[in-house]
């Protein structure tokens, strides 16, 4: 289990990058998207020329507007991007399945993994097995009854033991650094929140550690789980990487 601050860990701004043709990060490296889901009739008319029809029929299921928008656009935005790494045609990309639903790709090196909240995404790009969650900050919610229900016992003691104005950051921190690490592993909500503990600190950007979890969940390598930086505000992504995580790249997409 790794911990290090994350200023340790080389990371740039999230601009646009001026090459078309992506290289695949190193081992240890992570390219991170951030993408806007608000699209425009051009994006959305051109999603349904890229998506595969299994896509296209989930986006149609979903009841409000907004949501099918933005599910389409967030679709159109993975293939698009994924396009620039593999160099072919965003609608000849085929994905498989996990037995949790984690989509990849077949016989390649690229390893993805997508996460949206409202209007935004997070991409993660790398060589090594990833995971990335975002969430939007609701001042509004019981995260404390949430902590409650999901975290590990010692999570939510070391929670409650924060001052309260540092709660709520706190809280997301590790929401999402857990949502990451099961995306990363594919085990989805079949792995319960509980089953594992990340440290919670006050300390915006600080990696985060599994603690009493690597024999239980059976894993040979270690991982490190950190916050994503630059993200706006009311705004809290985290990466999760099956390797020690040696610098990101920001990438905001176009």
């Amino acid at each position: 289990m790794i911990r290090q601050p994350i200023n340790e860990v080389t990371a740039t701004m999230f601009i646009q990058p001026s090459q078309k043709k992506m290289p695949l990060p190193d081992s240890g490296v992570v390219d991170i998207w951030f993408i806007s889901l608000q699209s425009n009739i051009d994006e959305l008319a051109a999603s349904q020329l890229i998506l595969s029809s299994d896509e296209w029929g989930r986006a149609m299921r979903f009841v409000d507007a907004r949501d099918r928008e933005r599910f389409a656009k967030a679709r159109w935005s993975l293939r698009n991007i994924l396009a620039r790494y593999l160099t072919i045609s965003p609608e000849n990309i085929v994905f498989s399945y996990g037995t949790h639903g984690k989509p990849s790709l077949k016989n390649s090196a690229v390893q993805f993994n997508l996460s949206h909240a409202g209007d935004y995404g997070l991409l993660a790009i790398a060589r090594d097995a990833v995971g990335v969650d975002i969430e939007i900050v609701r001042t509004n919610r019981d995260f404390l009854a949430l902590a409650e229900r999901f975290f590990a016992p010692q999570e939510y003691a070391a929670l409650l033991a924060l001052p309260a104005k540092k709660r709520m950051s706190a809280f997301y921190r590790c929401w999402t650094r857990k949502e990451a690490f099961i995306k990363a592993t594919g085990d989805g909500l079949s792995l319960s929140l509980a089953k594992f503990e990340v440290i919670i600190d006050d300390v915006n950007g600080t990696d985060s550690v599994l603690k009493n979890s690597y024999h239980e969940l059976n894993q040979s390598v270690d991982w490190t789980i950190c916050v994503v930086p630059d993200l706006p505000a009311g705004i809290t992504g985290a990466v999760a990487l099956q390797r020690k995580i040696q610098k990101m790249h920001l990438w905001r997409a176009e």
